[in-house]
């Protein structure tokens, strides 16, 4: 748990002094480390989230556990250099950049519940938009 600071709050929208969790997941493919998730979860949203519910399922907790209505998420997009926290958690090889997707979540209420940045191997990355019209 950390308290959000005014630099947080310009970095992830959240209001300075709410209480947010941090979690960050590591992913692997075939044993090789290639996402990392950083995640800050607004804590009065996510009580009760623990280590073992974040290796499962964060959103089936909320949603089943806590009732929380998730009622939408906006991703931005974007490749970056990779920077040292990137290379201590994933096996870059020769790529010296990652692929970041920004999510903010929304409850049904309007209110900011999640930010996370998901960092990813170049190799594994792939973005597909359907659009109707």
């Amino acid at each position: 748990h950390l308290i959000c600071t005014e630099q947080l709050s310009c970095r992830l929208g959240f209001r300075v002094g709410e209480e947010l969790i941090r979690v960050v997941r590591v992913r692997s493919l075939n044993g090789n480390a290639r996402q990392v998730d950083h995640g800050y979860f607004l804590a009065s949203i996510a009580k009760g989230l623990t280590p073992e519910i974040a290796a499962d399922s964060i959103y089936g907790y909320l949603e089943h556990k806590r009732g929380v209505k998730v009622m939408a998420s906006r991703r931005t997009v974007s490749v970056e250099l990779a920077n040292d926290e990137d290379c201590s958690y994933l096996d870059l090889g020769k790529y010296n950049c990652v692929a970041v997707m920004e999510s903010q979540s929304y409850t049904s209420d309007g209110i900011l519940f999640e930010v996370t940045h998901t960092r990813t191997h170049p190799e594994i990355f792939h973005y597909r938009v359907n659009s109707k019209r």
